[in-house]
């Protein structure tokens, strides 16, 4: 098996794990707003939240560019220049 495929493999399965445990922690932030015992509680409880979910979205744009040159790399094709995901 090719090096740079068995990477990208590894790294799509750290990802998919990693964006497991973010959306069990967001969830837990938006169990914990639904019955806040204060003000203060709440907005914590939300923004945590908040950073959670653009955790999430950063990483699924990650997962789908390592998926995008994970196909690639099977292929036998260039993956083209190296970039970052923006979301």
């Amino acid at each position: 098996m090719n090096p740079n495929v068995r990477e990208l493999e590894e790294l799509l399965q750290t990802l998919v794990q990693i964006i497991s445990k973010e959306t069990q922690v967001r969830d837990l932030y938006r169990k914990a707003c639904v019955a806040p015992t204060s003000e203060m509680g709440r907005l914590l409880c939300e923004q945590l939240g908040a950073d959670e979910e653009a955790h999430l979205k950063k990483l699924h744009a990650a997962k789908r560019l390592v998926e995008q040159r994970l196909a690639e790399a099977r292929k036998g094709t260039s993956a083209g220049p190296d970039t970052a995901p923006d979301a």
